[in-house]
């Protein structure tokens, strides 16, 4: 079975646990020799590659189109013919013949989004559903009540909430041998794993004027005030992509001199499934993760780690709201967050009985397992296998 896949393979190691959690899955599930064929998104981004005639017979050649998992139903693209980041044209998409899923995808109104976005998504949605018959699954990070707020009721039973896919990727590491072993045998001592996101400042840190700087500064005081009372605690970050680093080096530079020598490390990054599992045992490490990306929350989670939700974008409340823990969230983009955070952690740290894990758990099997229902199903009606 040859698979063409689109989605994002290089640069962001949610994305990378994303894969691993799906694909072992799926070849389980069509019980079918798989040839992956990999095209980074990221190469129609860069204009290397283009939505075009030529891409449409690229994918005719294979026998399933996957796109996805991935952030890439989000409206704010105004260029583009679908009013997204996927800017396949309704002309090109008709002219795609082999079945396409769209795998597991983020519907992201948070950056904004016009009308003229709105409709143009419709219109992409109504060939891909209705002409095409392709199966469109959005991820469990509010893209199902994104699609109500835009459209109603319209899609219902048609896009299926399923879950990402990187939970199940992340929960393969949860017995990896830590990257900090040496750290953790000394009695006593805590890591508490950050991981905050670098990019889209304007919106992530609106009530900091927009200010990664600023925002950095209100930062180190959580981490000067938790390190003066619980001097056992270590603090290890954890990026993502690249643009994690920008607000690492600057809570770095804000921080006391004693404990940024002392008291912090940093988690390697790289750009391919090469780095995934020295990543994931620098999360193995910690006590407890505080996670700003939806990617970090999903992992961390699935290695059964405790986790707090840094709120400063929209993705993470729906997260938690959607499996009723929205107490194991902290907005991080209010002026007063780094006490609330301080407690929240102690508190966490103290609590052995952690039931966000548990409802995950359960959350996130539940999903798979409807899943698999209807995509089986519509395995046979595309006569896949």
């Amino acid at each position: 079975m040859k698979i063409l896949h689109i989605a994002s393979f290089k640069g962001n190691i949610g994305d990378n646990a994303n894969h691993i959690g799906f694909r072992d899955w799926f070849e389980k599930l069509v019980k079918h020799t798989v040839e992956w064929e990999n095209i980074e998104i990221r190469e129609f981004y860069r204009s290397k590659r283009k939505w075009d005639n030529g891409f449409a017979k690229e994918a005719n050649a294979y026998d399933l189109v996957i796109i996805g998992g991935g952030n890439y139903f989000e409206l704010w693209v105004e260029k583009s013919p679908s009013g997204t980041s996927i800017e396949i044209s309704p002309e090109i998409l008709r002219k795609i013949e082999t079945p396409i899923i769209f795998n597991a995808l983020g519907v992201d109104i948070g950056q904004g989004y016009s009308d003229q976005t709105k409709l143009k998504f419709q219109k992409f949605l109504e060939i891909a559903l209705n002409e095409k018959n392709s199966l469109v699954t959005v991820r469990n990070d509010g893209a199902i009540q994104a699609l109500e707020k835009l459209y109603g009721e319209k899609y219902d039973n048609k896009i299926h909430e399923v879950p990402d896919a990187g939970f199940f990727g992340a929960e393969k590491f949860k017995d990896i041998d830590s990257a900090f072993s040496n750290l953790i045998s000394k009695e006593g001592k805590k890591i508490i794993g950050i991981n905050l996101a670098g990019d889209m400042p304007e919106q992530r840190f609106s009530n900091f004027a927009g200010s990664t700087e600023k925002f950095a500064r209100k930062f180190c005081e959580f981490i000067e005030n938790l390190s003066k009372t619980n001097p056992e605690y270590y603090f290890l970050f954890l990026p993502h992509i690249y643009k994690d680093y920008d607000v690492i080096n600057k809570v770095l530079l804000n921080l006391s001199d004693s404990i940024r020598r002392d008291k912090c490390l940093i988690a390697p990054y790289g750009p391919s499934d090469d780095m995934v599992s020295s990543i994931f045992s620098s999360y193995k490490a910690c006590d407890i993760v505080l996670a700003n990306r939806f990617h970090a929350n999903v992992c961390s989670l699935g290695m059964n780690i405790k986790t707090v939700g840094l709120v400063n974008y929209l993705q993470i409340q729906n997260f938690y709201q959607s499996i009723g823990k929205l107490d194991s969230t902290v907005d991080i983009n209010k002026i007063d967050f780094p006490i609330k955070l301080q407690e929240h952690v102690i508190s966490c740290l103290q609590n052995s009985n952690d039931e966000t894990i548990k409802r995950v758990n359960e959350e996130f099997k539940r999903l798979r397992t409807d899943y698999e229902v209807f995509i089986t199903k519509w395995f046979k009606e595309k006569k896949i296998y």
